[in-house]
């Protein structure tokens, strides 16, 4: 295997491992986004009741109160001479007209203590509204402020993800150029090795020529040789030589005794 072959891999299991961090930093981002979501109905639905809250308040504002810190006392005062003024009439022999007088005091003492109640009454509801206005008040703030730090917190993720996505381009662009000289060498190898191929099959064709040629002329100097051989074969003859086995077989084959 190439040096490109090994620096592609490398590269290729880099951009996996960086893809791992990606999609870890995407779902912590999505996440938080979910929360981010929840968070802007949650603060939506607050701004709402305080706008409700608020504008009764402000209605209850518009409205004269006498309430005060000796209304409470006055009350009992109030009472307290009703109360009297009652039993003077159950208790006291009196006169239509003395009856009537009482009776339009106690009328005049009760106006005054519902005019009490009222106020009281009004105050309790200003007091009530003011305690929700300022806990809406506080968790709209808690809500906003956990809102805008999960904003940025995302925020932080989404950029940290885009970093590794343009490590990845980059680490995947040399993987690309790497595989590409992968390719070029593994091309330069196979043409190498047809090459490599074709030389063989030139010098097998060509050795298979050489050695026939060789037996070729082996078989001629063989001929030759043989050819020579019967000549002496036959000039011993014709001279009345004594001829060998051999010598003579060699002349029967050849027709010459």
């Amino acid at each position: 295997m190439n040096r490109w072959s090994d620096e592609r891999n490398a590269l290729n299991l880099i951009v996996r491992e960086k893809w791992k961090d990606i999609n870890i930093f995407k779902n912590k981002r999505d996440e938080i986004n979910q929360s981010v979501k929840k968070l802007k109905k949650d603060e939506a639905l607050i701004l709402i009741q305080l706008d409700v809250k608020k504008s009764r308040f402000y209605d209850l504002l518009k409205k004269p109160n006498s309430f005060s810190d000796t209304t409470r006392q006055n009350d009992i005062e109030l009472h307290q001479q009703i109360k009297a003024l009652d039993w003077k009439i159950q208790t006291n022999p009196l006169s239509p007209i003395e009856e009537e007088a009482i009776i339009s005091q106690i009328r005049h003492l009760e106006e005054q203590l519902l005019i009490n109640r009222k106020a009281l009454n009004l105050k309790k509801q200003k007091d009530e509204l003011f305690s929700i206005i300022k806990a809406l008040s506080i968790r709209s703030d808690t809500l906003h402020r956990k809102k805008v730090e999960s904003v940025k917190k995302s925020q932080e993720y989404h950029t940290k993800m885009l970093e590794l996505i343009k490590e990845v381009d980059k680490v995947r662009a040399e993987a690309d150029l790497a595989h590409k000289n992968c390719i070029k060498f593994n091309n330069a190898i196979n043409d190498i090795h047809n090459n490599t191929l074709e030389i063989t099959r030139q010098i097998k064709s060509i050795t298979y020529k050489i050695r026939k040629i060789e037996e070729t002329t082996k078989r001629k100097d063989l001929d030759l040789i043989i050819e020579e051989q019967n000549k002496k074969t036959y000039e011993k003859m014709k001279q009345g030589k004594k001829l060998t086995l051999n010598e003579y077989i060699l002349l029967r084959k050849k027709g010459l005794a």
